[in-house]
């Protein structure tokens, strides 16, 4: 088993060889909800006393097509290749039903693929949970894309080659404790990661809100929820496993061994006088190990021999910038140049004349009454003889809209779908 640095080495490499993914994730996620106009950008409208508008519709089309996945979702059935296979594929077809019934996997599968729309990835958990129920009850889980990290030089669709992947989040101390009990409350968090979040972007992995701060009652002293959380690496890899296949010479039946006690038993039956004529080939395969990590390894387990229990889903591959990136992101600059024209239709009908009257001084009796009855419809309005025909009325010009301007909102909207 590698030890604890070398796990560290892992996660810390692969967490900051993912950090400008985070970073563009995060932006995803906001411009998902509406927050759409960079600090920059609302300064300067603000400033300007103009409106940092936004008509969120790639909102709308990110909803619609992951309803449709929620429309047409499919089942797990199980093939059969001969005959004689019937009856069991529909037996296995069934316990994979159950378990995705009692596991709640079809809403925790369509919000993993609304993050995969979004920012390229999403993130699911299938395991046995053991404290709800003593035989294991099935669970499945989604899991905030931000929190994950994987192999840095994975490159397949769904990750199929990635050698590892780790789960990077906070929980409440009083939680760890009890996970961990036997762990004191400094090896309980994963300083060395709040650490690596600080040198590459300055933002911590959990985003704390307003909410999230509370008074500690005696001095109506503001408590950083910090304190009371500590950071749990969750770390699942593979390792390569060398076997022996052989035909069990008593029973007649097919037997593994790892390949390295078999040679010591195949020396030891030579060593006594035996040659046993064994058939035997070399197999490879991988198995899969997991710990959980604070400032120390917490915890050492097995939850799945032949795989990792995170089950990643992958969006577009980004060659250039070796990263997965989701549909959202093709919509990006349509979205925001239909905001910014948007706006900039706004602000010229706000500052430019909508009606009035431009009038001389001599053209009307009654100035006050003039301007009362302007604004009246059905009014009539009396003037001294010649205002009308010397021109000492006239209305003040409207600025009609640049026709390029509309064409290229409409453009913008009609490119976002």
């Amino acid at each position: 088993m590698p030890s604890f640095d070398t796990f560290k080495k892992w996660v810390s490499r692969d967490w900051r060889a993912h950090s400008e993914w985070r970073s563009g994730a995060r932006d995803s996620f906001k411009f998902m909800a509406g927050d759409q106009w960079t600090e920059e950008e609302k300064q300067i409208l603000l400033d300007q006393n103009r409106v940092p508008v936004v008509f969120n519709r790639v909102a709308t089309i990110i909803n619609a097509v992951a309803g449709s996945e929620i429309n047409n979702r499919t089942e797990i059935r199980f093939m059969p290749r001969t005959l004689g296979d019937a009856k069991v594929n529909e037996l296995l077809s069934r316990g994979a039903e159950w378990y995705r019934d009692q596991a709640g996997a079809e809403e925790e599968d369509s919000q993993a693929f609304n993050d995969t729309l979004v920012c390229g990835m999403g993130w699911v958990e299938t395991l046995l949970d053991f404290e709800t129920d003593p035989e294991g009850e099935p669970r499945m889980e989604r899991i905030s894309a931000l929190e994950m990290c994987w192999d840095a030089s994975s490159e397949r669709r769904g990750l199929l080659d990635s050698r590892r992947f780790a789960r990077v989040r906070q929980i409440d101390r009083e939680e760890a404790r009890e996970m961990f009990p036997d762990a004191s409350d400094e090896d309980l968090s994963a300083d060395w990661m709040d650490k690596l979040d600080d040198d590459e972007d300055g933002e911590p992995t959990r985003q704390y809100s307003d909410d999230d701060y509370r008074h500690s009652g005696e001095d109506d002293q503001v408590t950083d929820p910090k304190d009371d959380k500590v950071t749990i690496v969750q770390l699942q890899y593979r390792v390569r496993k060398r076997d022996v296949e052989f035909i069990d010479p008593l029973s007649g039946q097919k037997q593994t061994m790892p390949k390295r006690e078999f040679g010591r038993l195949m020396k030891e039956a030579e060593k006594r006088g035996f040659s046993p004529q064994i058939q035997s080939r070399d197999i490879v395969r991988w198995e899969w190990f997991q710990v959980t990590m604070g400032a120390k390894i917490l915890d050492e387990n097995q939850p799945c021999k032949i795989a990792s229990t995170f089950v990643p889903m992958t969006g577009y591959w980004d060659q250039g910038k070796k990263e997965w990136f989701g549909l959202l992101r093709q919509m990006h600059d349509p979205q925001r140049f239909a905001n910014k024209w948007l706006a900039q239709t706004l602000h010229i009908i706000d500052s430019n004349s909508k009606g009035g009257v431009m009038i001389e001084t001599g053209a009307t009796d009654d100035p006050a009454k003039f301007e009362d009855d302007w604004s009246a419809g059905d009014s009539v309005i009396w003037l001294r003889d010649g205002a009308l025909s010397q021109g000492k009325i006239e209305e003040k010009p409207k600025v009609q809209m640049p026709q390029a301007l509309m064409n290229l909102t409409e453009f913008a909207i009609t490119s976002i779908r």
